[in-house]
């Protein structure tokens, strides 16, 4: 089963709240389950409340990556996409296409590129969030 990680820029309330109505999606990467679990060995998913509007009351939570981690999780990204090369290339020919090998790391190169964003663009912060949905 597929889910979709969301690279967001919430808006932040005068108390410091994450507020939904105001968020911008800056990037989104579909994840597979296998992916998913190799990236939550370095990193657990967290919990962060959210308000739809600045005074609301009544409040939700999404999942998402701590900063602190971004870096082991984006090095474990780079393990895993190597483990994946060795192990494909062993099955690529010469009668293979090209795009069908690109294909194959399609999923990790793009969840890769999402962290990486986070990583060098928006590492200092902490109202852009790698969530899951």
């Amino acid at each position: 089963m597929s889910t979709t990680l969301f690279l967001t820029k919430f808006a932040r309330g005068s108390d410091g709240r994450y507020i939904e109505s105001e968020s911008l999606e800056i990037e989104r990467a579909p994840v597979g389950a296998e992916l998913l679990n190799t990236i939550t060995l370095f990193s657990p998913l967290a919990e962060l409340t959210v308000y739809e509007d600045e005074g609301d009351v009544d409040k939700s939570t999404v999942e998402c990556f701590q900063d602190e981690n971004i870096s082991a999780i984006v090095d474990s990204i780079e393990a895993e996409f190597r483990r994946r090369l060795a192990a494909s290339s062993a099955g690529v020919s010469a009668e293979c296409e090209l795009s069908e090998v690109m294909a194959k790391f399609r999923e990790i190169t793009n969840v890769y590129f999402l962290f990486k964003l986070k990583l060098e663009k928006y590492s200092d912060d902490d109202s852009v969030i790698v969530q899951l949905g």
